[in-house]
């Protein structure tokens, strides 16, 4: 069983990285934005962080033979900063917000961190 899902996960790594891209463009640049009533000030920058941890984390396991890391955290952040510039240009009830941006990056570089040392402890207890 551990193999089947194995196998599934990496023929399908590639079109869940691209799915979540695109959901997250999605959610960036929906009209109205995500009305989520939760009574704590900035929670929306909690759901930036999640989304572009959760983004990250599907490229990685996407490129991991490519060792890309790098690339990807790189790619990412100047992806979440063209979805602040679009929610300011092509949507008209959002803006950009250098602080979202910020949200996003934090998810980025803590999920490749987060990737880095599971991984690399995985490898050691897995050979």
């Amino acid at each position: 069983m551990r193999k089947l899902i194995k196998k599934l996960l990496a023929h399908n790594s590639y079109l869940i990285a691209i799915f979540t891209t695109i959901f997250v463009a999605y959610l960036s640049l929906r009209s109205g934005g995500v009305d989520v009533r939760i009574p704590i000030k900035n929670i929306d920058k909690a759901f930036h962080f999640t989304a572009y941890f959760v983004l990250t984390i599907t490229w990685l396991f996407a490129l991991k033979k490519r060792n890309a890391t790098k690339l990807i955290v790189i790619v990412l952040i100047l992806y979440g900063i063209a979805l602040e510039y679009a929610q300011e240009y092509f949507t008209q009830d959002r803006t950009k917000d250098v602080f979202d941006a910020l949200a996003n990056t934090i998810g980025i570089i803590i999920a490749a961190l987060f990737y880095k040392y599971i991984y690399n402890n995985l490898l050691k207890i897995f050979g």
